[in-house]
């Protein structure tokens, strides 16, 4: 619970200031850029990839680690592929008026709401495997698999500077930084029985569904530099914009490496700029 609190009260915070940096710039003579929409998809490696790792994600990892240790098993497996979240955003970028200094006429700040579509992975499996061999050949098979349902809601915030390269193209580098707490995250259980006869395949088979497992909803935050190229689709009002990105990722819950750490990704926005007279 302390967790949990603690990870809400940072998003309060970073919503907080998010929603104050918009009258603070205005006051100082901004103005809207833009309106966008965009999609970025991170690719990452995840967090609890097998059941022997998944306690430090749960809620009551002491009774998830009490089932687990009075069950007996002899197969582990799990799911140690990158995983890849998409994340959209509703943003808006400011910048200063004609009259302001040289840095506001070539940068701006983008700054809006993310949210990430539901991921459901696999977070593997443990299996109890026993062979008969009279008087038929049958295997056996007892154990618990688990999936993993996550969704992120947060808050977006960076800097950006353009470089004009020809009449409708032009070239967009910053730094952004996003922070997003976990609204959804469970672990769907299940447990399994099979057996199989050599010979003449399965002879038995049955799942049975068991009661989520809830997940931690921690605070994650991430930082990227992405570099990207806007094109004009129509008379400067809307443009296509498209980006690369390298960046870190960082929570509570994930192991403090650089391979944990890693965030990369690709993105697309649609952007509409008013005409300003």
């Amino acid at each position: 619970m302390t967790n949990t609190y603690s990870a809400f009260l940072k998003l309060l915070l970073f919503f907080a200031f998010h929603l104050l940096f918009i009258p603070i710039i205005h006051a100082q003579q901004k103005i809207i850029k833009n309106y966008s929409a965009g999609l970025r998809i991170f690719e990452y490696n995840m967090i609890g990839n097998n059941p022997t790792t998944l306690a430090p994600q749960l809620k009551d990892p002491v009774s998830y680690l009490y089932t687990l240790n009075n069950f007996s098993y002899n197969s582990l497996h799990g799911n140690p592929a990158i995983a890849y979240m998409k994340n959209f955003y509703l943003n808006l970028e400011i910048r200063g008026r004609d009259s302001a200094s040289r840095f506001w006429k070539n940068h701006s700040i983008q700054t809006g709401i993310v949210f990430t579509n539901k991921l459901s992975r696999n977070a593997g499996a443990i299996e109890d495997i026993q062979w008969d061999f009279i008087p038929d050949t049958i295997k056996r098979t007892r154990g618990y698999s688990y999936i993993e349902q996550i969704q992120f809601l947060g808050a977006n915030t960076g800097i950006n500077r353009r470089f004009k390269v020809a009449k409708n193209i032009q070239l967009l580098a910053g730094l952004q930084v996003q922070g997003s707490f976990a609204i959804i995250h469970t672990y769907k259980q299940q447990m399994d029985s099979s057996a199989f006869k050599l010979g003449a395949g399965w002879i038995y088979q049955k799942s049975t569904s068991l009661p989520d497992l809830a997940g931690k909803r921690y605070f994650q935050w991430q930082a990227y530099i992405p570099i990207g190229m806007e094109v004009n689709v129509y008379k400067q009002v809307f443009f296509i914009r498209l980006e690369a990105m390298i960046g870190l990722i960082g929570s509570s819950t994930r192991e403090n490496t650089i391979s944990n750490k890693e965030a990369h990704g690709v993105g697309i926005w649609l952007v509409y700029q008013p005409v300003r007279k």
